[in-house]
């Protein structure tokens, strides 16, 4: 029997878990070389290639309103033949979007950050991908204006209006592994919501005591077959969890 004292010390190592499981998910393959050009923000589209100059690591845009597009084209190798590709882009910016092939993708929020993260920080670029395939890359992100966000109160003024290029990575997405961090995470989530007497709370809290005396949490020098069976026996009793929410 657990004491109060040595649940939250159990739930702070999965909690821990979590967070050391996080920057795992996604792992770096290659580097796409982009070019940049800065602007108004007048584009609604991908500006022609030829507006684009080289851009070198660490290159800072300065500038209140302005926004800054970069572009490369990524060709597939054979060693990614068949693979789902994200895109990792290092660069520092209030907010951006992706472009494929000409077209709006996805968007890139680092404004709000959640760990080392921001809220959309790797997004899908394509699905089953073939080798020699061409993807054309844009982005476009954004400096920040003199009065950051949307509440009718706020007057702090922004104190800098920078966008600065890091390299932008080509990732593989660890399936297996997210499936396990988002169930941890929701369920790590519904201990710290749900009312501390109720069955609903207490069902997550006894998967949690189970998960926790099955998995490793020094990973990093675990025989990666050993944790990966050990993960996927911690999944299932997560997925076990599947009630409804009033019991």
């Amino acid at each position: 029997m657990y004491t109060e004292r040595q649940l939250d010390r159990m739930l702070g190592k999965l909690k821990r878990l979590e967070e050391m499981l996080e920057p795992k998910l996604f792992t770096v393959v290659d580097t796409v070389s982009m070019g940049a050009f800065q602007t108004d923000g007048c584009h609604h589209s991908v500006p022609d290639e030829r507006c684009f100059a080289e851009c070198e690591d660490g290159t800072v845009f300065e500038g209140e309103g302005i926004y800054c597009w970069f572009r490369g084209e990524y060709t597939v190798p054979q060693a990614l033949e068949g693979k789902t590709l994200f895109i990792y882009p290092r660069i520092e910016g209030y907010e951006g979007m992706l472009w494929v092939d000409g077209k709006p993708y996805g968007n890139f929020a680092s404004k709000i950050i959640e760990g080392s993260h921001g809220n959309h920080y790797c997004d899908m670029l394509r699905q089953k991908v073939r080798a020699g395939e061409r993807i054309d890359i844009a982005l476009e992100y954004y400096a920040n204006h003199y009065i950051k966000g949307t509440q009718p109160f706020k007057i702090e003024a922004q104190e800098t209006y920078e966008i600065v290029y890091h390299p932008v990575d080509i990732c593989l997405k660890d399936e297996e592994l997210a499936e396990f961090y988002f169930d941890l995470k929701v369920s790590n989530e519904m201990v710290r919501a749900l009312e501390e007497k109720s069955f609903r709370r207490a069902a997550f809290v006894r998967a949690l005591l189970e998960v926790h005396g099955l998995i490793s949490y020094d990973f990093e020098n675990e025989d990666k077959d050993i944790f990966r069976e050990q993960m996927r026996q911690a999944d299932r009793i997560l997925k076990g969890l599947n009630m409804p929410l009033w019991q």
